[in-house]
């Protein structure tokens, strides 16, 4: 192979893997990082359920009628996720681990935090990915509060 068509091969693989690095890490919304299957338009609901650490489980369903959907949807939404390479399972420091199911007929899209800033989302349809949040655990934070201020049962 001749020294020029070595380089033309060198800089082709090289513009090939840095877009698709640059892919990877791009900032997605949370209906991107929920998958493909994802529609917010077909959502019956959406169930929580939070374990308290040394507790109960906690177990929330919210309808989108109901105001504290639109506004935990709002706040999802208001995050960017960017995704990470391998899995992110950390010491959760919240004091509940967090679970979020958005069904609808035929499937559902979850997610769970997985510690400091890192989520995992996956779905009846869809693989497993791992995301970061911008916001990272006061984000968390927020959330879980939003759903400990709605109506609950216990387990």
């Amino acid at each position: 192979m001749n020294p020029r068509t070595k380089r033309t091969l060198t800089v082709t693989v090289v513009a090939v893997l840095l877009a698709v690095l640059v892919w990877f890490l791009y900032p997605r919304s949370f209906q991107q990082a929920m998958g493909r299957t994802f529609d917010p338009e077909n959502i019956c609901s959406v169930q929580a359920i939070l374990h308290e650490k040394g507790g109960p489980m906690t177990e929330i369903t919210l309808s989108p009628e109901d105001p504290a959907y639109e506004e935990l949807v709002s706040l999802l939404e208001s995050k960017k996720y960017v995704r990470t390479p391998g899995r992110e399972w950390r010491e959760i420091t919240l004091d509940y681990s967090v679970t979020l199911a958005f069904g609808w007929e035929g499937g559902d899209s979850c997610l769970d935090f997985t510690g400091e800033d890192a989520m995992r989302f996956y779905g009846s349809h869809e693989r497993e990915r791992w995301y970061r949040v911008s916001g990272g655990q006061a984000f968390q934070q927020d959330v879980l509060d939003l759903l400990l201020a709605q109506p609950y049962t216990s387990s």
